[in-house]
């Protein structure tokens, strides 16, 4: 079988554009600065409407909002985790501050305020106050805004 050079162009060129558009697609799926990467549910606290991403595997806690430019307002994502226990955050890979809201058994635990970029202040561990089922992290300063405290009730509603 004979090909002649511009039959052998055409499939390369065909080959190629597949290829490009194989790539693009998973670059579009796994890219690490897609808002829309996780499942959606909202979440309300201390009457503020939150409307969250959630995180319940490991890859989507590890990377959580890292390498995001910004959050809307009542946006955050709730970290979801299958054993109450103590947990450590941090803000590697973080562009801007956030709040956390640590919650045990829909009941705010213990609030962390204004954790900092590890960019600004160097790599620093967020322990959590105790035990706790789930994390809720916010814009910086919607603790004290919406006056989220201890003993507050959280109620999540899957989408």
């Amino acid at each position: 079988m004979h090909l002649n050079f511009q039959k052998m162009t055409r499939i390369i060129f065909f080959v190629f554009i597949f290829l490009a558009a194989v790539v693009f697609s998973f670059w579009l799926l796994f890219r690490t600065d897609n808002p829309e990467r996780n499942e959606k549910s909202i979440v309300r606290i201390n009457g503020t409407k939150y409307e969250v991403e959630l995180a319940k595997t490991l890859t989507e806690q590890k990377l959580g909002l890292s390498n995001r430019a910004e959050l809307k307002e009542t946006a955050g994502m709730l970290f979801v985790f299958p054993l109450v226990q103590s947990r450590d955050f941090h803000m590697r890979g973080m562009q801007f501050p956030l709040d956390f809201v640590w919650i045990r058994d829909g009941r705010v635990v213990g609030t962390t305020e204004n954790a900092r970029p590890a960019s600004e202040i160097g790599f620093k561990v967020y322990p959590s106050p105790e035990k706790v089922d789930m994390v809720l992290e916010i814009n910086a300063g919607e603790v004290e805004n919406r006056k989220i405290s201890v003993g507050d009730s959280m109620e999540l509603v899957v989408k």
